[in-house]
């Protein structure tokens, strides 16, 4: 199926087409995880279908902002992090190359306030980007994942990992999901980690559900229920995956689309530290 524009990367980088070339790919579709050998996924989960494809420049041409109309909720971008802010978590880093397991790392973080304490520092750089940009105090933390997950968010018991999922620390209702705040992901680990993610917003899902209602199962009744009818309907669309270097952060509207980090390839632990808030491109 061809992608179609819908959420726009910024690229505030100024990455040339081969740069953004090598840091985008996209699957070969989206499809329920089922009996997964490689991970256990909850009932009813949904995942990216391998393999993976370098994107190609008529894909390209239709995530990344050329003109395209950007507002609010619509739009991902990838920031780096100054060094010298970074510094405090090198200890993280090195852990991650060291081999220390997932689990090694979070306790690790739990021990040591050295740091909670260097988050601030992050937070008052975010909000000196841009003056509109605020940070919030909730959902702020670190966490370290295990390698080689195709996604690595896991339910609230961590028995069984979710697939894409929306975030929802605000509860905003469907009409209203573009002005949720969005989230801040700075990759604090050794290895390159990765957003996957549908590259339309939630109205845009509704609609295509909508358009072909008389075909599906299942019809939604919240925002939560969009992403199993739409499989459904369009198993072939693809996920787009976008890599985020150590010291890079993403920015990205996690309560408007489908997404999830990944693991993929990698053989040291992930480390990412979430910050939510009100960010502004431009």
């Amino acid at each position: 199926m061809i992608i179609q524009e819908g959420i726009i990367y910024v690229n505030s980088l100024g990455e040339d087409l081969l740069e953004l070339s090598a840091r985008t790919r996209v699957s070969d579709g989206i499809v329920n995880a089922g009996a997964n050998i490689n991970q256990k996924y909850c009932e009813g989960a949904i995942i990216p279908r391998q393999p993976w494809q370098s994107a190609t420049e008529d894909t390209l041409s239709k995530i990344i902002a050329n003109g395209n109309n950007i507002s609010y909720g619509n739009w991902i971008d990838i920031i780096p992090i100054p060094e010298n802010l970074l510094h405090p978590f090198e200890p993280l880093q090195q852990s991650s190359e060291n081999g220390r397991s997932d689990d090694e790392i979070n306790s690790l973080i739990y021990q040591k306030d050295e740091f909670r304490n260097a988050i601030p520092n992050i937070v008052e750089y975010l909000e000196s980007i841009n003056t509109k940009n605020k940070c919030h105090a909730n959902g702020v933390g670190i966490r370290a994942n295990p390698p080689g997950c195709l996604t690595v968010t896991q339910g609230k018991d961590r028995s069984c990992y979710i697939g894409l999922h929306l975030d929802s620390w605000y509860r905003y209702p469907l009409k209203d999901r573009h002005l949720s705040p969005n989230r801040v992901c700075v990759n604090l680990g050794f290895q390159d980690r990765y957003l996957i993610f549908i590259n339309l917003t939630l109205t845009q899902i509704s609609e295509m559900i909508a358009s072909k209602s008389q075909h599906t199962k299942t019809q939604p009744r919240h925002e939560f229920d969009l992403l199993g009818p739409f499989a459904e309907l369009n198993s072939e669309y693809p996920v787009v995956s976008i890599s985020i270097k150590p010291g890079e952060a993403y920015v990205a509207p996690t309560e408007n689309f489908f997404h999830d980090g990944s693991t993929l390839g990698n053989d040291c632990a992930d480390v990412q530290l979430t910050i939510l808030g009100e960010f502004f491109t431009g």
